[in-house]
């Protein structure tokens, strides 16, 4: 297993995640919110939405482990002079994906033989975009660092995207959510908020002053 330095140490506990049968799909699924991450190795469906957030999907062909992590970066209303703030903001996204890959390799699996998806939302909220670009950027960087091979992307549009990714799938199901609720919104605000509160003011003092 290789080792996770640094600020990939952060919080490395498992969250208590929403299981049940979906009788649609015929099989247990997990459905994860932003902030959450599931790794697998059996049958059941990981499921998320993404509206302004990312979804990292990686998946072990080898020994058919898979996981998601849903996060964001919470970037929104910080200065681009502000690098201090930026580099602050990074630690929410070395947090979530420190978790993901301490738990894929906590099954064997080695990093030649994994394989990762990027989904991104729409672009429903222009004032978020920052954000799910700076996610986006983060992602791709620390996969490549880590050396986890990205073998596809999902990304923009005006509309959110709901994600199906199981042990059957090479590639997640990826489709676009044409009718959503504000729920999406609040729940994503709900995450951005926690995550300024602990990550910044949290750990500086501060004058910054965030958008919503």
């Amino acid at each position: 297993m290789p080792e996770l330095h640094g600020e990939d140490e952060l919080s490395l506990g498992a969250t208590r995640l929403n299981r049940y049968w979906d009788p649609h799909l015929s099989r247990r699924t997990v459905k994860l919110r932003p902030g959450e991450y599931c790794v697998s190795s059996t049958d059941e469906m990981l499921v998320t939405v993404v509206a302004s957030s990312l979804a990292v999907c990686v998946r072990d062909r080898v020994k058919r482990i898979l996981g998601m992590s849903h996060f964001m970066l919470p970037t929104i209303g910080l200065s681009r002079l502000d690098q201090h703030g930026l580099e602050l903001a990074k630690t929410c996204g070395h947090a979530a994906l420190a978790k993901l890959l301490h738990d894929i390799y906590s099954y064997g699996c080695e990093e030649d033989s994994l394989e990762a998806v990027l989904v991104t939302g729409g672009e429903m909220w222009p004032k978020k975009k920052q954000s799910t670009v700076d996610s986006l950027d983060f992602a791709r960087e620390y996969l490549s660092a880590h050396g986890v091979e990205i073998i596809g992307e999902f990304l923009g549009g005006p509309f959110p995207k709901k994600i199906y990714f199981n042990l059957e799938d090479e590639v997640p199901y990826v489709r676009a959510l044409y009718n959503y609720s504000e729920t999406l919104k609040e729940r994503e605000d709900s995450y951005l908020k926690s995550l300024r509160l602990e990550f910044l003011l949290g750990q500086r003092k501060t004058n910054m002053n965030f958008t919503s």
